[in-house]
């Protein structure tokens, strides 16, 4: 029964967070923009992140 309430708790903090962050994005006319900047500047450094794991694994296996 506990678990059950904590849960269902858990759902709705979570469902309250995202529609007052889409009201937000949605109300306030800068932080549309600065959230898809945020998201695109994410991308790129996780392309990059991925590059660099990329390198190290082939410096791993010319010492191997």
């Amino acid at each position: 029964m506990v678990n059950t309430i904590a849960s269902l708790l858990k759902v709705f903090v979570g469902l309250i967070l995202v529609l007052v962050s889409i009201w937000g994005t949605v109300t306030f006319k800068g932080w549309g923009q600065a959230t898809i900047d945020l998201i695109q500047g994410g991308i790129v450094l996780g392309v990059i992140g991925i590059g660099l794991v990329f390198i190290l694994l082939g410096f791993i296996d010319f010492k191997g």
